[in-house]
């Protein structure tokens, strides 16, 4: 038998655009420019991040002139919010604050003042930490039409 003669297998053809020399050019200022516009974009949103941040943080200068003023300005801000407290939205922290709310109670209940007048100290409470109550107005009828 005679040898076979099988055709080779041809190698891929290379897959080549179509590119004019105009396009070649203008390709390669175009992502120059889109990346300029990206970074311009960034810097846009970092500084306005910056600046909002600032805007939110309190301004922690001393403001008042003498000593008095500023007494009178801590004690007319509003107490800062502590962290850390315990949650109601957890189990442990319902424990906690079931804990805490036995030994306020135990508290009262052992107080002098409720022993002897529980009734009495339940209403000295109430008046000395409730605001006044604000005088009721009278009660005005409708026009009829």
């Amino acid at each position: 038998m005679g040898t076979s003669k099988r055709p080779k297998a041809a190698a891929p053809a290379k897959v080549t655009t179509i590119v004019s020399k105009r396009a070649a050019k203008k390709g390669p200022r175009r992502k120059v420019a889109s990346k300029a516009r990206a970074a311009a974009l960034v810097g846009r949103l970092e500084e306005n991040a910056a600046a909002d941040a600032a805007a939110r943080r309190p301004d922690r200068r001393f403001r008042a002139d003498g000593l008095f003023e500023a007494i009178e300005e801590i004690a007319a801000a509003a107490p800062a919010r502590r962290k850390n407290l315990p949650g109601t939205r957890t189990n442990k922290g319902k424990r906690r604050v079931e804990e805490e709310e036995a030994e306020r109670l135990e508290a009262v209940l052992a107080h002098p003042a409720f022993v002897a007048d529980p009734l009495g100290a339940v209403l000295q409470h109430l008046n000395a930490t409730l605001p006044p109550a604000a005088p009721a107005e009278p009660a005005r009828r409708k026009k009829k039409r």
